[in-house]
């Protein structure tokens, strides 16, 4: 018989970055701050990684909004390049048409 010998192992990781990464238990201790001082310098913190991302928000969505319009002013010359093409070609067949008929002695 073969016995079953696979494992099942869980790993979780837990990454900070920025200001979280700061260890105010540590600042606390070592600048002797009241735990008020400690949940303001947290807050502060906190407010500049929101500031941080906000500004890099507004400079994505400013470049996503010139790559939009460039290919919204793409798609809009396209679209008046092929209703030129239909309107020459629907031209094209009422003159020929036109000929058709008249050589015919249809007109």
């Amino acid at each position: 018989t073969s016995q079953d010998n696979s494992r099942i192992a869980e790993v979780s990781l837990k990454m900070t970055s920025g200001h979280s990464m700061t260890d105010f238990h540590k600042l606390q201790v070592e600048y002797k701050l009241a735990p008020l001082e400690v949940e303001l310098r947290r807050l502060a913190s906190n407010l500049e990684d929101t500031q941080e991302q906000l500004t890099y928000l507004k400079m994505r969505e400013a470049e996503l909004r010139s790559l939009t319009e460039l290919s919204n002013d793409r798609v809009k010359h396209l679209n008046i390049f092929a209703i030129s093409i239909l309107i020459t070609a629907a031209l094209g067949q009422i003159m020929y048409l036109r000929r058709f008929f008249k050589a015919k002695k249809l007109i």
